[in-house]
């Protein structure tokens, strides 16, 4: 049984780079030019080819989809043909120079703007003051940069939980802000995730609170800082969210798993009630996800409440899928695991 993802969710009753392409001059297109200009094109000081002796290809050139029709004819007939001798137009072949692109200096980021900008009630000038503030490595490594998109990652994470809360789990950020929105704070998750500091409550509770896939590695790495983790973990399933608990009980199971060594007894206590609780979630969601997590990470202490779920979990089946069948599939690989 699948439930889909908090940032890309569009809820029904069961369930970056940007590519500038530049423009491309055609051998034809130098050869105009050379004509009115009567001189070969001057060298631009950026990427240079020699030009090539023009074929005639009397078919259109498609170049990733985006069609640039090239009339051979036509350019001939700009009077290449008719008033210019053979040798003439030899000579110009050969010598023509094809400016592949103007090179400018970089411009210098106006750092104080875009942090203003992070903070605009506009999504798309956000993302468009992160991106321009992450086109530049060595700015990332300033502080008060770094604390801003922190801060920015702290707010989207919440616009993601209002979003949901606001539409009774039946939409998600992807189905009102559109992908692009999804896309933008995934990568600023990437962002703050290489800078952040694993020791500290607060950067860890932010990144927690992101929309991820409780299978993912994102969220192995947070299992893996269990000791910082786990208070925001427990938070997380406090939330009237149902994908945000399912999230973080997932999470907890192999938080639990992976580091409960690192746990104390009181710590350790709690994070198992929560597993407990969330198997008896009203949310599909929560007791479908935690039945997963168990499967691949819990331990026999957990088959007795995995027991009763297989009996009298109340979500029916569907197309051969049941959490009561997830229950007793967690059970038996739970097994194979304590018999390895």
């Amino acid at each position: 049984m699948c439930f889909p993802q908090r940032k890309s969710m569009e809820c029904t009753s069961g369930s970056h780079l940007i590519f500038c392409q530049p423009r491309q001059i055609t051998q034809g297109q130098v050869m105009a030019a050379t004509t009115r200009n009567s001189k070969p094109a001057r060298p631009c000081g950026g990427l240079m080819e020699a030009a090539k002796p023009l074929t005639v290809n009397r078919s259109n050139s498609h170049v990733r989809g985006r069609v640039v029709a090239v009339e051979t004819e036509g350019m001939m007939g700009l009077g290449v043909r008719n008033f210019m001798r053979p040798a003439l137009l030899v000579s110009i072949i050969g010598g023509a120079v094809i400016c592949l692109g103007q090179q400018s200096p970089p411009r210098k980021l106006d750092i104080g703007l875009l942090l203003t900008q992070l903070h605009s009630d506009e999504w798309k000038v956000r993302a468009e003051a992160y991106r321009q503030l992450g086109s530049d490595h060595t700015v990332l490594s300033v502080p008060n940069v770094k604390e801003a998109l922190l801060n920015l990652l702290d707010r989207e994470d919440q616009l993601t939980e209002s979003t949901l809360r606001d539409s009774h789990e039946q939409m998600g950020v992807s189905g009102k802000y559109g992908e692009e929105f999804a896309e933008y704070v995934a990568e600023l998750g990437e962002t703050v995730d290489s800078f952040a500091n694993w020791n500290d409550p607060r950067q860890v509770c932010v990144l927690v609170n992101q929309s991820y896939n409780p299978g993912s590695k994102f969220a192995a790495e947070i299992a893996s800082h269990a000791v910082v983790a786990v208070p925001c973990l427990l938070s997380m399933y406090k939330h009237d969210e149902g994908l945000t608990r399912a999230e973080a009980a997932a999470v907890l199971v192999q938080s639990l798993a992976k580091a409960g060594n690192q746990l104390d007894s009181r710590m350790i206590v709690m994070v198992r009630q929560v597993i407990v609780t969330a198997l008896r979630d009203p949310s599909d969601a929560v007791r479908s996800s935690t039945v997963r997590a168990l499967g691949k990470f819990g331990g026999p202490d957990m088959i007795p409440a995995l027991l009763q779920v297989a009996a009298s979990d109340p979500s029916p089946e569907y197309q051969g899928h049941s959490i009561r069948r997830e229950a007793a599939d967690a059970i038996a690989e739970i097994g194979k695991r304590v018999n390895k």
